[in-house]
């Protein structure tokens, strides 16, 4: 609730401040989301501290029934742990995921071109820039830039990460 009530945590996120029922519905919504398989085509986890437990922030793994070898991420953490490589590391473990467990052959992810906090972690991670769109994208009001991020398979192995070859 704490990260996704927050008008500044929620800047550069498609959707407004959450109430105490939407963030619950949300939640509850989450808690049923535990494989990328045939049947779910979303995975979201909490991202917690592991001494005390904490919830800093999420990450989500969703694609489309009607393709399943493509995925995009998303991300949002709580601005009191920015800077201190959790989110880097999150995203960087959904995307062994992704490749390892899931078997995608793509991973994509779409970031407010202001946002260059989130825009740094994509790229720490390996992902590569792949389109700017100039006013691509309404939110909240206002018509602003959307970046979109992507990295293949073999991008992955590439970079000595450990997928078994095909």
């Amino acid at each position: 609730m704490a990260m996704h009530s927050d008008p500044e945590m929620v800047r550069y996120v498609p959707y407004p401040p959450l109430t105490r029922e939407q963030a619950e519905e949300r939640l509850a919504s989450i808690a049923t989301m535990t494989a990328i398989d045939d049947d779910a085509q979303n995975l979201r986890f909490a991202v917690v501290l592991p001494d005390t437990d904490e919830l800093i922030g999420d990450v989500s793994l969703w694609s489309s029934p009607s393709d399943r070898s493509h995925a995009e991420i998303g991300y949002i953490f709580n601005s009191r742990f920015h800077g201190h490589g959790y989110a880097t590391e999150a995203v960087a473990e959904i995307l062994r995921i992704g490749f390892e467990e899931a078997g995608l052959h793509r991973i994509t992810a779409n970031a407010d071109a202001r946002n260059a906090a989130s825009i740094r972690v994509l790229e720490r991670v390996g992902m590569r820039r792949e389109a700017h769109f100039v006013q691509g994208a309404y939110e909240k009001g206002e018509w602003v830039d959307e970046v979109e991020y992507g990295i293949l398979a073999d991008e992955w192995r590439r970079r000595g990460n450990a997928i078994p070859s095909d």
